[in-house]
C-alpha cells in the first residue's frame, strides 16, 4: 500500500476539465507554474494526460458540438481531487467517483440522435449494469453510439479509465468513401495481380481539389468516345464520393448532361469534394421485372477481427426496369435506396417496404443456374478484398477500443456475375418491414456481444444463440 501511495499523483478537475500533477511539481514555485504557462494538450496515445500548464484558466468548449475536452488557461479553486492508480502493470488515471462504479460494475452509454437510434437504447437498456447518460456526461461514457463520425474527436477519447468505447474507426472513409474505396481497392487489385474490372463497374474518380483535375475529366470523355464509336451503350451514373441514402445520384447518358452535372458539382464542393462516374450495369438481374441490389452487413471489432452479417437483404425498385431517354430519370426505376422509394407512388405494393430477405433471392434465380451459396461466397470474397486493402489505413493511430458496422451494396447482372456498388458508414437501421423488424436488432444485439460485452464482460451479458456473424477475417497486423 506504501509502495502505491507514493506513486500516488494528485489531479485537478475544473468544471469538467481533468489536470494531473505530480507531487514535486505541487511542491514548486508559483513562478514556475507561470513560467509553464501554456494550453491544454492531452496526448491520449499514452495512458495519461499531459498538461503543459498549471497557471490557467478555462475556456469554453470547441464550437459545432464536437466531442472534446475544455481548455484550460488560468489556475482555479480545484473542485474535485482525483488519483493516480497502477493497475496491471498499467499507469491509470481515473476520479474516486469513477472508481467506485467500476468496481461496482456499473457502466454509462450514451445515444446520439438520428437513424433509428431508439433501437440502439434499447438494445443496451437491457444489458446488465449499463446506464444510460445524458450527451453532456460524454467525459464519463463507457460507450457513445453516434451516427455520424465527423462528430467525435478520436484523439480526446480516453485510454485510461474510464474505457470509452465509439461505434466508429477515425479513418472509416478510407472505404465508406466511393473515391477512397475505388482507389485502395485498385492499388490491392494491383499488387495482387487482381483485376479490379471484375469486381466493380467501370469507374472514374473526378476530384475536384485535385491537380489533375481537368486530366481526370478528360479520361473519362475519351473513354465515353470511344464506346460510343464502337457503338456501345452509353449509360453511367453519377454520384457524390461522399453520400449515402441515393443523394444527388443521376443516370446520365450524354456528355451535355454530364457537363451540367459536372458544373452543379463544382459549386457544392462545401458537401462533397469528388465525384464518382460508374458504368451504369445495363442488364442486370431481374426480380418480377424490377431491378433490385442486396445489402449485408460488416461488423470489424475493436480487436481488428471482420465478419460478415449472414441476414442480408434485398431492396427492390417500385416500377418494371427500363432503359431509354423517357425513363433515364425516373430513380423509383433505377435507384433501390429506401430512403429513394418510400417517396414513390408504387412504394411496397409488391413486398413490404419493397424488401425480400436474401435467402428469397434463391427463389428469384434461373433454375439450374448459380445458387445463393455461390453468390454470398463472391460477394465474402470481395468484402475481403476491401478490408484488406485499407489494414494499414483503417486506424493508423491506434486508438483503443473502436468498431464499426458497415453496410455493403451488391448487384447481380443477368449473367449472374456479383457486382460490387459501394461500402457505407451509418447503414441505414430504420425498421420499413417485419423482415428489418427481425434482422436488425438481431444483427445489433449480436455484434454488440462481440465488441461492448467483449470490452466490458459480464456473467450477465446476454450469450449469442444462432449466430448471425460469420467470422471473414483479421486485420491485425
Amino acid at each position: 500500500m506504501d509502495d502505491i501511495q507514493d506513486k500516488v499523483s494528485k489531479t485537478f478537475c475544473y468544471d469538467g476539465a481533468i489536470q494531473l500533477c505530480s507531487k514535486k511539481t505541487l511542491r514548486g514555485s508559483k513562478t514556475n507554474f507561470v513560467k509553464k504557462q501554456g494550453g491544454f494538450n492531452p496526448d491520449l496515445t499514452t495512458s495519461y494526460l499531459k498538461i503543459s500548464s498549471m497557471h490557467c484558466s478555462i475556456s469554453s468548449v470547441a464550437t459545432k458540438n464536437i466531442l472534446s475536452l475544455p481548455a484550460l488557461d488560468n489556475c482555479v479553486k480545484p473542485k474535485r481531487i482525483y488519483k493516480k492508480f497502477y493497475y496491471k502493470g498499467e499507469e491509470q488515471k481515473i476520479s474516486l467517483k469513477e472508481l467506485k462504479n467500476t468496481v461496482d460494475g456499473r457502466h454509462k452509454f450514451i445515444v446520439f440522435p438520428g437513424n433509428n437510434s431508439e433501437i440502439i437504447r434499447n438494445i443496451m437498456s437491457k444489458r446488465p449494469n449499463w446506464d444510460e447518460a445524458s450527451h453532456s456526461d460524454f467525459m464519463s461514457a463507457n460507450f457513445i453510439w453516434h451516427p455520424l463520425s465527423y462528430r467525435l474527436r478520436f484523439d480526446r477519447l480516453l485510454p485510461y479509465l474510464p474505457i470509452q468505447v465509439v461505434n466508429h474507426f477515425e479513418f472509416h472513409n478510407e472505404i465508406s468513401n466511393k473515391k477512397n474505396l475505388y482507389n485502395n481497392l485498385f492499388k490491392f487489385c494491383k499488387e495482387k495481380n487482381l483485376s479490379i474490372s471484375d469486381i466493380m463497374p467501370k469507374n472514374f474518380v473526378i476530384d475536384f481539389d485535385s491537380k489533375f483535375l481537368h486530366s481526370e475529366i478528360m479520361l473519362f470523355v475519351c473513354f465515353y468516345k470511344s464506346l460510343k464509336k464502337k457503338g456501345v451503350s452509353n449509360y453511367w451514373i453519377f454520384k457524390p464520393s461522399g453520400l449515402n441514402r441515393g443523394k444527388e445520384i443521376h443516370v446520365f447518358k450524354s456528355l451535355k448532361v454530364f457537363k451540367v452535372l459536372l458544373e452543379n458539382a463544382s459549386k457544392r464542393r462545401t458537401d462533397f469534394k469528388s465525384v464518382i462516374v460508374q458504368k451504369y450495369l445495363e442488364k442486370p438481374l431481374l426480380i418480377n421485372q424490377r431491378k433490385f441490389d442486396i445489402r449485408v452487413w460488416v461488423l470489424i471489432t475493436h480487436d481488428y477481427k471482420c465478419y460478415f452479417c449472414k441476414n442480408g437483404y434485398i431492396r427492390t425498385s417500385s416500377e418494371n426496369f427500363s432503359l431509354n431517354d423517357s425513363t433515364i430519370s425516373n430513380e423509383y426505376i433505377h435507384l433501390t435506396n429506401n430512403a429513394i422509394q418510400k417517396n414513390g407512388s408504387q412504394y411496397g405494393k409488391f413486398e413490404e417496404g419493397n424488401q425480400l430477405s436474401l435467402n428469397q433471392l434463391e427463389y428469384h434465380l434461373p433454375v439450374g443456374a448459380i445458387k445463393l451459396p455461390d453468390i454470398i461466397k463472391r460477394m465474402k470474397e470481395i468484402i475481403t478484398f476491401t478490408l484488406l486493402s485499407v489494414k494499414k489505413k483503417l486506424n493508423p493511430n491506434k486508438r483503443q477500443y473502436c468498431f464499426e458496422i458497415f453496410g455493403y451494396d451488391f448487384i447481380i447482372d443477368e449473367e449472374l456475375k456479383v457486382w460490387l456498388i459501394e461500402c457505407n458508414t451509418n447503414p441505414c437501421l430504420e425498421i420499413s418491414s417485419k423482415i428489418l423488424a427481425n434482422i436488425i436488432p438481431k444483427m445489433l444485439n449480436q455484434a454488440f456481444c462481440l465488441t461492448v460485452d467483449k470490452i466490458f464482460p459480464d456473467e450477465n451479458n446476454p450469450s449469442i444463440e444462432n449466430p448471425v456473424w460469420e467470422y471473414l477475417t483479421t486485420l491485425q497486423r
